[in-house]
């Protein structure tokens, strides 16, 4: 059985510290860990284990530097970085190079598990809990942070990114091999990593714990809820309407030139005007909104970290147009469908763009981008 939560001891360190800094060691002593066998946090602190050292982190990059706090309480050392950009990997390779040449001959590996266990039950894709769910950041989660957990052996996971970067919990951006080294915890294979699942009383997976980075937790989601196919929804919506963008006004040309048996009412030829209306409001504002909000950089950030500017603010009012603008074209569909002049070919292609229409605002209703919360 893996060791519990309490039988770890607390550990208590003699700094030599002067009168004004004294208090900073309350901060110190870890005060919970999402596993026995993992490391924890304290007030403000992120342990972890690194050639057989404990290690104190604490991080503190922002829009455009890269800082942190190295703590080594067992050897009454202590180590501040910062640089000026935002990238860790400097720093990581830094620390790995001087914590091999003060203890060569030391590692924090684990012995591996070799008791029963099904790999499959932690298959599965996760997606970051520390992640916004009211707020249009919520779209930062379809790009970073997302985890596909795969079972290649009895006692063996592979994890691969499946966003362009990871923000808590440690994997990079290449997929890596873990061994089980408890019957739910695993460590990274030629690494010293530590990642540890949680199950419920029924024995389903509801959480990954990684002490990897920034003590980061996942919860498992349904693979269509994954990031790559999100995006792929909403770029299937968005090229069906670019499309209508080109179709309507070829149909409106071929139609001038061509004099109908008979006459048009008025409702049928507004279709195809709204309709193109639709589609540049939602394209026309999807793109504005994502290039201010996302695509932008801002001093290595994405620029909706600054603040939502007026530019995405008019391309999420061009969005909620869209969706206004969809409705009518809706009604207007229902009242000529039967009209004889409203031919196979409209009725199909217009069909396909009200329904394009309806996914991208599901879509967008779902990530928040509807302009009520900026």
């Amino acid at each position: 059985e893996e060791e519990p939560v309490a039988a770890r001891p607390a550990r208590s360190w003699s700094f030599a510290w002067n009168e004004e800094a004294a208090w900073l060691q309350e901060l110190l002593p870890i005060q919970v860990r999402a596993h026995g066998q993992l490391p924890g946090i304290s007030y403000g602190f992120m342990e972890s284990f690194k050639q057989g050292q404990t290690i104190l982190r604490r991080p503190g990059d922002g829009m455009g530097i890269f800082s942190e706090i190295i703590v080594l309480p067992d050897s009454n050392a202590a180590i501040f970085y910062v640089q000026n950009t935002r990238s860790d990997e400097a720093f990581q390779a830094l620390l790995a190079g001087m914590l091999q040449h003060w203890f060569p001959t030391q590692d924090s590996i684990q012995p591996s598990y070799t008791g029963a266990m099904d790999s499959d039950v932690f298959a599965g894709t996760y997606r970051p809990v520390q992640s916004a769910q009211h707020t249009l950041v919520k779209m930062e989660t379809l790009v970073v942070g997302e985890l596909q957990v795969e079972a290649t052996g009895s006692h063996e996971l592979t994890i691969t990114p499946l966003s362009i970067a990871d923000t808590y919990g440690g994997f990079g951006r290449q997929a890596s091999t873990w061994r089980a080294v408890g019957p739910l915890t695993f460590q990274q294979l030629g690494g010293e990593a530590l990642i540890s699942f949680e199950e419920d009383a029924a024995g389903r997976i509801v959480a990954l714990h990684s002490t990897a980075g920034y003590h980061g937790s996942y919860q498992p989601i349904r693979r269509w809820q994954a990031g790559p196919i999100q995006l792929a929804i909403i770029l299937g919506a968005l090229l069906v309407l670019a499309l209508n963008i080109i179709v309507v006004p070829i149909k409106l040309i071929i139609r001038r030139g061509w004099r109908p048996m008979q006459p048009v009412p008025f409702v049928v030829r507004l279709v195809p005007w709204w309709s193109l209306l639709v589609s540049l409001f939602f394209v026309g504002g999807a793109i504005t909104s994502f290039y201010a909000l996302f695509w932008q950089d801002v001093a290595g950030m994405p620029a909706f970290a600054a603040g939502v500017s007026q530019v995405a603010q008019t391309g999420l009012a061009f969005l909620i147009s869209g969706v206004g603008v969809l409705g009518v074209l809706f009604l207007l569909l229902l009242v000529v469908w039967r009209n004889p002049t409203f031919h196979t070919f409209s009725r199909f292609w217009q069909s396909i763009v009200v329904l394009a229409g309806a996914t991208a605002s599901i879509w967008l209703w779902h990530w928040n981008l509807l302009g009520a919360w900026f």
